[in-house]
């Protein structure tokens, strides 16, 4: 059980190891969530419907060898579910899709956001600290790689208002992948020794705060 470390604690918010093994984290004495064979993830259930919404993590990456890599992905991927991933290239991806009642899955209802690469081969192996937040009213998504803005967009898909939601989701993999999809292994390989997502979309400031913050002087 990797339990919700925020007051008041929420138990159905805890998560669930599968497969990941606990090994050393940012420094000694620190745990951290490793990820290394295809089954290995954390399980999560998040209830609730959001307007906007942070997420954060310090990750150490070994290897971007998938096309995608999964730091949080939802089961299956439904209106208003946001996906967080690092692409090919080291950039850092993240997703929503609506798409009207009734209608099928199609890409072109995918609002997809880039940053520009900083996953490369120096950064392998270190901690790194990746934020992302997205305004549903905005429609703005901006991204983080230590403190440090790497991307900021607006979808020309995007129409104000929409909720944001997870259900079961995982970190680490992409364990209920959408049906027939081309790309459905993206396990992480790495570790992880913190995540965070917040119900706001965080600030410049806030975000390097936190990375002040989780660095050990």
């Amino acid at each position: 059980l990797v339990r919700n470390a925020v007051e008041p604690r929420v138990p159905s918010r805890a998560g669930g190891a599968v497969g990941a093994r606990w090994t050393t984290g940012r420094w000694p004495q620190k745990d951290a969530l490793e990820f290394k064979r295809p089954g290995d993830r954390v399980r999560l259930n998040l209830d609730g419907n959001y307007r906007a919404i942070t997420l954060a993590c310090w990750v150490k990456v070994d290897s971007v060898d998938k096309k995608y890599n999964s730091l949080l992905l939802t089961d299956g991927y439904e209106n208003g579910e946001p996906h967080w991933q690092i692409y090919e290239d080291g950039s850092l991806m993240f997703s929503i899709i609506y798409r009207p009642d009734g209608t099928r899955k199609h890409p072109d209802r995918n609002q997809m956001y880039f940053s520009r690469p900083v996953i490369t081969p120096d950064s392998l192996g270190r901690w790194h600290h990746l934020a992302v937040s997205y305004d549903g009213d905005s429609g703005e998504v901006v991204q983080y790689f230590d403190g440090e803005e790497v991307g900021r967009e607006v979808s020309t898909l995007h129409v104000p208002g929409r909720e944001i939601v997870f259900g079961p989701c995982e970190i680490g993999n992409w364990g209920l992948p959408t049906e027939g999809h081309q790309f459905p292994v993206r396990n992480l390989n790495g570790a992880i020794d913190e995540f965070i997502i917040y119900g706001v979309a965080l600030g410049r400031d806030e975000v390097r705060a936190m990375v002040k913050a989780g660095r050990r002087e």
